[in-house]
């Protein structure tokens, strides 16, 4: 459908580009933001409980691996370290109080994907069974059958999925993928945003119409 496209942008993920959908749903949390140094008076409006509407946008998520929200500027960290998302903050909402369900990527994401904590969707580790002879990769279809993911909600809907993962613990081998019409794992290892981005925006160059 015209308009409609999820584009994941991954870096072996951590709970930070997640709290906008979740706090969205969960709500309480949110305040129009003033990033440190921007212009006086300058902050998004505030929108009222339930009325998120925008019928035909695109949706674009990007996370990052351990950037903590004690080292960006726009949550008061006193070093200008993040003024790209300092600028994009000044004129969006900003989560201030946003929990992570797990210490750690991989169960983190995949609650972030499922809306289910990692006791229920089992994605608790890298491995559902290790021992020296034996390794079975943890994924969520076989660990939880019934498990539905925001992807797959939004490719029922009418959405392009596509993801573009730095591996590690946003690999599709743990279920990240489910729902993706294209999942691309950069090779194996911990990468960065100077192999997924490129892949990314040439995807969205060549299909500006979906």
């Amino acid at each position: 459908m015209p308009g409609k496209e999820l584009l994941i942008g991954l870096v072996a993920i951590v709970f930070l580009a997640a709290v906008c959908l979740l706090a969205q749903q969960w709500g309480g949390n949110a305040k129009p933001n003033t990033p440190a140094g921007g212009p006086a008076g300058h902050s998004a409006p505030t929108p009222e409980a339930g009325s998120y509407s925008c019928e035909d946008c695109s949706v674009i998520i990007i996370a990052f691996d351990a950037m903590q929200s004690s080292h960006v500027s726009a949550y008061g960290y006193p070093l200008k370290t993040t003024p790209n998302i300092d600028n994009f903050s000044g004129k969006a909402v900003l989560f201030e109080r946003a929990s992570s369900p797990a210490p750690w990527t991989v169960p983190t994401y995949i609650s972030w994907f499922t809306s289910l904590y990692p006791s229920e969707h089992k994605v608790v580790n890298k491995f559902s069974f290790y021992n020296s002879t034996t390794q079975v990769v943890a994924n969520l279809r076989n660990l939880t059958p019934n498990a539905v993911t925001l992807a797959e909600i939004m490719k029922q809907n009418g959405y392009a999925t596509v993801g573009f993962s730095g591996d590690a613990g946003a690999s599709g081998a743990y279920g990240d993928s489910l729902g993706f019409e294209i999942y691309v794992d950069t090779p194996t290892g911990f990468n960065g945003f100077d192999r997924t981005m490129p892949l990314a925006l040439n995807w969205i160059r060549n299909n500006t119409g979906k």
